[in-house]
């Protein structure tokens, strides 16, 4: 007599405690009917025994956001394992699935998947052919490492008056702050803001002052420098020099 499920399972007349073996994943249990007055009938039963699977979501894993202020990560499953698997491959694993926050990413072993500015907390879901799951967690962070791009310049808008402009661009915030706006003149430094107006004549003496409003500088080798900071703390800054007249002769380095 031969069943799937545990002696006494399918013939109550068995008595007393098999016999047991194993033998790979296969539980065999039999009773000796000759020791229980059944004819020399022998009661055997088998039960196949499933391991769990064991998921690996990998690494925690940091980033750089890219120019979309998002990073592109491969999460990798491989790492999994079911000792009911044929040797060297985890092919007992019949369903491998990726959740972020309940959500499904993917159902790769292997994904590739684009992730927000953050820390993200991924969820790897294995199942094996016995419907026996388990799962595990990884760790994604990206961050922004990249400075603001800072643009600046002496914009003319008649012979020897300049209006100050500045702009910042940010690949993950909107509006990077800008620290600090300065015209470098006579070994001073003299703020400004944008729209600021200047007046500005090269000479080899050096004066500067304000008149309703408006910077005038006589001298050389002037500079404007405009320092800006992203909400990640990036920063970065330019420098720039007034255009140069056809007769201008003026140092920059």
């Amino acid at each position: 007599m031969l069943a799937k499920g545990l002696p006494g399972e399918f013939d109550s007349r068995y008595v007393g405690s098999p016999s047991v073996i194993k033998t790979g994943n296969i539980l065999i249990m039999w009773y000796d009917a000759e020791t229980v007055g059944l004819d020399g009938k022998i009661g055997l039963a088998y039960k196949i025994l499933n391991n769990s699977p064991e998921a690996d979501a990998g690494d925690d894993q940091t980033v750089d956001a890219n120019s979309d202020c998002t990073g592109t990560v491969t999460l990798n499953g491989s790492g999994s394992t079911d000792a009911d698997s044929t040797p060297g491959t985890n092919d007992d694993i019949v369903s491998f699935a990726w959740y972020e926050n309940g959500v499904l990413l993917g159902s790769e072993e292997t994904l590739e998947h684009e992730f927000s500015l953050g820390e993200h907390t991924v969820t790897l879901v294995v199942i094996d052919s016995a419907d026996v799951t388990d799962s595990d967690d990884t760790r994604i962070i990206v961050e922004d490492n990249t400075p603001p791009e800072i643009d600046a310049a002496f914009v003319r808008v008649c012979e020897d008056k300049y209006r100050i402009e500045y702009s910042a661009y940010d690949n993950c915030t909107v509006s990077p702050t800008i620290l600090k706006a300065f015209i470098k003149a006579c070994g001073r430094k003299f703020h400004v803001t944008y729209g600021q107006m200047t007046e500005y004549e090269p000479d080899d003496d050096c004066e500067v002052e304000w008149d309703d409003g408006i910077l005038e500088i006589e001298g050389s080798n002037i500079f404007l420098k405009v320092v800006g900071i992203d909400d990640s703390g990036n920063k970065n800054k330019t420098k720039v020099f007034p255009p140069l007249k056809k007769d201008d002769d003026q140092d920059d380095s």
